[in-house]
């Protein structure tokens, strides 16, 4: 068997006009764009459940845009840009409107940075992203007593309480880095900075901030003081105060933090047969796979996305 190289580019990806046009000569066809392949992997297997057969791509997968259109529209080149800019595109032409669903996190757009994103085409998830619909009891209590076997008195809301403001004080470093006149991504082990304070995660946040511009060549950058950084973060802290915790996170911090509150707060339910969940990337499996397809249907989007997908179903059997 041939393999081919890591770099190749997949068989299904198109440029923005090239899948338009597909979608005007063939009516027939539908499909969902996210912006990675976790999430698309999540809204497949939901389809699949309510048994309705859509390819779900993630949108390197299957779709590119000129960077020249996105940073012309305002937009930062990375995957949600490159869906927004498309979905422009795509909303000029009705039938490729009809064809083409495109679902992106609401980010910073609904605390920080409004207003959201809209058209025709385009989806939003009902908080900040996708991994916030595991910020729920339900699927918490399930990941501690199916993935972890913890006991009765580990309760869901108690580690919700201590991962919290943890995850919005990441929320709001991120947003200060993103925004810098050289864009930068935390470059420290975000742990390192991270303490247990009674119940709760207790982040040094100007440190973890610091710790990334310091690394930076730019020198009026690396002159910023603590108090400067903290006056930026308490500023941003006021804002999201307002809004309940799934408006506040980053996708990839909810199963950091989770998984270290567990390792520090509740040690003694991470056995040898459950090391692996000391490890970010098995709690973001197992969390994701504690989803339920009926507490997913009764949220906007994903009920949303059903609509599309039947209302184009039931359009086809009448012709």
């Amino acid at each position: 068997m041939t393999r081919k190289p890591m770099n190749s580019v997949p068989d299904t990806l198109r440029p923005v006009d090239e899948l338009i046009t597909l979608h005007e000569v063939e009516c027939d066809q539908r499909e969902i764009i996210a912006e990675g392949r976790t999430d698309a992997s999540v809204i497949e297997w939901f389809l699949k459940v309510h048994e309705l057969e859509v390819p779900v791509y993630a949108r390197k997968d299957r779709i590119s845009v000129p960077d020249s259109y996105v940073t012309k529209l305002g937009l930062p080149l990375g995957e949600r840009g490159y869906l927004i800019a498309a979905s422009t595109l795509v909303d000029q032409s009705p039938r490729a409107s009809e064809a083409i669903t495109f679902v992106i996190d609401g980010d910073y757009d609904y605390t920080i940075n409004p207003p959201i994103p809209s058209g025709k085409s385009l989806l939003v998830t009902d908080y900040s992203c996708l991994e916030s619909y595991c910020l729920d009891r339900s699927v918490i209590g399930k990941f501690l007593t199916a993935m972890l076997r913890a006991p009765s008195d580990v309760a869901p809301g108690s580690v919700i309480d201590g991962i919290v403001d943890a995850l919005a004080d990441l929320f709001a470093v991120r947003w200060v880095l993103q925004n810098l006149q050289d864009p930068r991504k935390i470059i420290s082990k975000i742990v390192k900075r991270c303490s247990i304070n009674g119940a709760t995660i207790a982040l040094d946040k100007v440190a973890l901030l610091r710790d990334t511009i310091q690394a930076s060549d730019d020198i009026e950058l690396k002159s910023l003081t603590a108090a400067e950084l903290a006056d930026r973060l308490i500023e941003l802290k006021s804002i999201l105060k307002d809004f309940e915790p799934r408006y506040c996170l980053n996708g990839h911090d909810l199963p950091e933090m989770l998984s270290y509150f567990i390792e520090k707060r509740y040690p003694q339910i991470l056995g040898d047969d459950r090391k692996l969940f000391k490890h970010p990337d098995t709690v973001h499996i197992a969390l994701l796979g504690c989803l339920e397809a009926a507490f997913l249907g009764k949220t906007p989007l994903f009920s949303e996305i059903i609509r599309r997908v039947q209302s184009a179903q039931s359009g086809l059997t009448r012709l």
